[in-house]
Formats: structure tokens, C-alpha cells, sequence
């Protein structure tokens, strides 16, 4: 069995899962699926402050200092190669994430929602924190609240870049899938 087939799951932007979400809507409209969703990291598709960031309105060279300002992705700007593979894809992500609006008339997704995210600070210099109000929306569009479920893990926002943390996604998903 794939698992992929199974379960929706990516670390990109909370607006990413959120078209997930919303991917799993139509999917399921025409009765095809999927069993379940995993969002890492991310607000809830109804979160407020995605319209609000201003950040897919800047220039390259405006983009990339609010990303130096920010922190945490040093490792990309300083590397010519990651930041030609990798900074049009946080310009597009930033882009997406601003222009998303969650579609109530579509209905709750119907499979469960698990829902990892950090309670700590994170490493950039902004000191960016996922709260657990922004992740609590999560569950206000399924209709499987009682097989859904908000994870916290000691760690902060950048979960897959802890070993330890990766390692409890990769367990929560497993007890997930097996439990399906």
C-alpha cells in the first residue's frame, strides 16, 4: 500500500497544505479521497493573517533582506545554487500563501486531520511561533474532529530540521496510517 495515496503530508507553506485541504475537498466531492491529511507546521486554512504579510508585493532585491532580516535561511542566500533552486520557490510560496482564501461553500473535509507544530520560539531572528490558535482551524474544517488530532512537539517551527522531531512526525504518521 502507498502511502502517498493515502495520506496528503508536506512541510512547504501552511497555505501548501491549506490547497491540500482543499485538493482533498474536491477530491472527495467525486468520491475519491484522501483518508486522511498530515500539516506540519502550518496555520489552519482559515487562519486570518495570511492575507495581511505583504511580503509576494516585494522586489528580489526587497525579498531576499527580509529573508536575511528574518534568519534561517542563511544556508540557502549564501550558497549561489540553493538560493537560484530555492528563493523563487519562497517567492512563490509567499505568493500563493497571501492570495489563499478558504472556500466554505465546498464543505468540511471528510477524513481525519493530524496536526503537528513546535511550541517553541524558532531559530530566526524573528523568533517566529506557530500559536496554538492558528492550528486550532485545523480541526474546525473536518467533519472527523473525534479521529483528528493538534500534536505538539518540543521543538520549534523548522521541525524537519531536527532529527529528533522528523522522527516523531515519521512515528505520528505511521501510528496514523496503521490506525486507518
Amino acid at each position: 500500500m502507498l502511502l502517498e495515496s493515502l495520506i496528503q503530508h508536506t512541510e512547504h507553506t501552511d497555505t501548501t497544505q491549506a490547497y491540500i485541504h482543499d485538493s482533498g475537498r474536491h477530491l472527495q466531492a467525486v468520491e475519491l479521497g484522501p483518508l486522511g491529511v498530515i500539516a506540519v507546521s502550518a496555520e489552519g486554512p482559515t487562519w486570518p493573517g495570511r492575507s495581511a504579510m505583504g511580503l509576494a508585493k516585494l522586489n528580489e532585491a526587497r525579498f531576499e533582506q527580509m529573508l536575511k532580516d528574518k534568519g534561517g535561511t542563511d544556508f540557502i542566500l549564501n550558497d549561489p545554487g540553493m538560493k537560484k533552486m530555492f528563493v523563487p520557490v519562497i517567492t512563490a510560496d509567499c505568493k500563493l500563501e497571501e492570495g489563499y482564501h478558504f472556500d466554505v461553500s465546498m464543505g468540511p473535509l471528510k477524513c481525519p486531520v493530524v496536526v503537528l507544530y513546535g511550541t517553541k520560539e524558532g531559530h530566526d531572528k524573528m523568533k517566529t511561533k506557530i500559536t496554538a490558535d492558528s492550528v486550532g482551524s485545523w480541526l474546525q474544517v473536518t467533519a472527523c474532529r473525534s479521529k483528528s488530532k493538534i500534536q505538539t512537539l518540543e521543538n520549534d517551527w523548522y521541525i524537519f530540521q531536527d532529527a529528533a522531531a522528523t522522527e516523531k512526525v515519521a512515528q505520528v504518521v505511521l501510528d496514523f496510517a496503521s490506525s486507518l
